[in-house]
């Protein structure tokens, strides 16, 4: 952090490091930092999953699954889209386009199964 902090606009900001020695270094150009009892730290991780067992204390009952991950409120709607995409898959779904007060829907899918059975099963039902 040699270059960091010589910024008179940012002279309060606190910077801050974890070194390859593994310990968390504190710089800032005000002094008031030194009285700090404690630190919260945020991050974002590739892996939250891994970064869930690093968090949990009791290794034999911590289940990532029951883990709850935080999303922003913005980000709900296309998660929530994007897995009913993935589960739906290419599915065939046929829409009435025809506002005839007619189950349409229910004449395709009975056309559909009758022209797709098999050719043993076709024999057997005439």
């Amino acid at each position: 952090m040699r270059y960091v902090g010589n910024n008179k606009f940012l002279k309060n900001m606190i910077y801050t490091s974890i070194a390859p020695d593994q310990y968390l270094y504190f710089k800032s150009q005000n002094t008031e930092f030194l009285n700090l009892e404690k630190a919260k730290m945020t991050g974002i991780f590739q892996d939250a999953s891994e970064a869930a067992l690093l968090a949990c204390e009791n290794t034999e009952n911590c289940d990532v699954i029951d883990s709850s991950f935080p999303l922003e409120e913005a980000l709900i709607s296309p998660l929530i889209e994007l897995v009913v995409k993935e589960l739906l898959g290419a599915s065939y779904r046929p829409e009435d386009s025809n506002n005839n007060s007619n189950d349409d829907l229910a004449n395709l899918v009975n056309f559909i199964r009758r022209n797709t059975k098999s050719s043993l099963q076709k024999q057997i039902e005439d």
